[in-house]
């Protein structure tokens, strides 16, 4: 076998997960790494975002035979585990003869499940992907034993063989920058800009939550890019592709506050904080008031921050090691700086009662987010959250498409809330949220001020106006 071109694929998953608080659509930074790898290794790549562009199944065949690649990826998270299973088969039934590849956090954390229920997948790639790819491509081609490709799952004779696993990648810097050229870029967007994009400076999560897969899939160890790498990948996406706002995907973007300190000193001195604005994820228990002003000064304009519930006893149940005390300090950090602030929440833990979800209503009614998130309690593949209440018998469905934390709630109640019951306290909690006067004007004063155009703002609205 010989492969010269290779096609990476994002599915088409924006109406599984469409609720108000997703929005944005962002780009697969994933595919874009492994893509650069791959070219940097003169190895030809194309990426379709099919999410993106709104790609319907006959419209991927078509831009697939039009690439006429010799292997394809797919990139898959549970929800859409299904969705990467259908694709795969209806791409084999058109172009048998193409391997396909598989991976993601889902068949990363399910290698054998995901490869014996997915027959038209051939292979997959577990955990960092990057260089698995591009060894895994060598190896077909030089018709080398692909058991030395470590982290691929593949079948032998009809038996599945999973290899040893693949370390972590150290010195990230040594990755080039994804390839952003391969990626529709104006098709990106956030709540409030057009020209929008998603970096990654870190990987790794040190935290315990019960409910996160992250540390599964990256490490509990944070593994941080240098603060000059992660300019230079800014300074790409406005020169190169003119964007003017970025969001960090990283977990916990504030843990080390030094390197923190240094990126908002450097964004500075470049005058970068003139030319973009950025958002980033963190938790309550890693800011203080003075790096939050650096932040501010330096061009970030909003913050993510998750306080998952707004009872102690649930609070240290899922192992999320902060207090009451900790979120309420966060929130008023961020205004003190003159951030807008999200905050993130989850309802519907098997261990919860009606006064615990009451008790995150009222917190979040006093803490007083600009934007909010209410999610599913959801136990995914990878996590203790999955692992216990696999043992206790509390999954209502085995079907990982209804495994939309947004949208579905999969899991038993312990303490006599049917999934109804669940149902109705997230409504009431979200409207109780949106629908309060000074709220309404206050968001719509927001959008109208940040959108970068009047159309951009009137479809906010509606949207908002949709979800509520």
């Amino acid at each position: 076998m010989v492969i010269k071109k290779v096609l990476l694929i994002n599915p088409n998953y924006q109406k599984v997960i469409s609720s108000l608080s997703q929005i944005s659509i962002g780009p697969p930074l994933g595919l874009a790494y492994i893509a650069a790898v791959l070219r940097k290794n003169k190895i030809e790549v194309s990426i379709i975002d099919a999410n993106a562009e709104d790609l319907n199944l006959q419209k991927i065949l078509s831009r697939i035979r039009e690439e006429s690649p010799d292997i394809i990826g797919i990139t898959s998270v549970t929800p859409t585990i299904d969705l990467c299973s259908q694709l795969a088969s209806k791409i084999k039934e058109s172009f048998p003869t193409i391997p396909i590849i598989a991976g993601g956090i889902h068949p990363s954390i399910s290698p054998s499940e995901t490869l014996k229920n997915n027959p038209s997948i051939d292979f997959l790639i577990i955990g960092e992907g990057e260089y698995a790819f591009l060894e895994l491509i060598n190896n077909l081609n030089r018709e080398k034993n692909l058991r030395n490709v470590k982290g691929l799952v593949w079948r032998e004779k009809g038996r599945i063989v999973i290899n040893k696993k693949r370390g972590f990648i150290e010195d990230l810097d040594s990755l080039p920058l994804p390839a952003r050229d391969l990626l529709p870029n104006k098709k990106y967007r956030s709540i409030e800009f057009n020209s929008f994009t998603t970096i990654i400076a870190m990987r790794g999560c040190p935290a315990n939550c019960i409910y996160c897969d992250v540390p599964s899939f990256c490490g509990k160890k944070l593994r941080k890019r240098s603060v000059d790498n992660v300019i230079k990948e800014i300074e790409e996406c406005i020169q190169k592709y003119g964007i003017k706002s970025f969001s960090f995907l990283d977990d916990t973007f504030t843990y080390d506050k030094e390197w923190v300190a240094k990126f908002c000193d450097t964004m500075i001195r470049k005058n970068l904080n003139k030319k973009v604005k950025w958002i980033c994820l963190t938790r309550v228990d890693n800011i203080n008031l003075e790096l939050l002003k650096k932040m501010k000064q330096a061009g970030c304009y909003k913050i993510e921050l998750g306080i998952e519930s707004g009872s102690p006893k649930i609070l240290k149940k899922i192992g999320k090691g902060i207090t009451i005390e900790h979120i309420r300090k966060g929130f008023e950090y961020a205004k003190q700086a003159g951030l807008t602030t999200m905050a993130f929440v989850m309802v519907g833990f098997p261990f919860e009662t009606e006064e615990d979800i009451i008790m995150t209503k009222d917190l979040v009614k006093e803490i007083n987010p600009l934007f909010l998130q209410v999610s599913y309690a959801t136990p995914y593949p990878g996590t203790c959250f999955y692992d216990y209440c696999r043992k206790n018998n509390l999954l209502l469905t085995n079907d990982f498409s209804q495994y939309v934390f947004l949208n579905k709630s999969v899991i038993k109640n312990e303490n006599g809330l049917n999934t109804e019951k669940i149902i109705e306290l997230k409504k009431d909690l979200e409207r109780s949220f949106y629908l309060r006067p000074g709220y309404m004007v206050g968001s719509f004063f927001y959008l109208l001020k940040t959108s970068e155009s009047l159309s951009l703002f009137l479809n906010r609205c509606l949207i908002f106006l949709r979800k509520v």
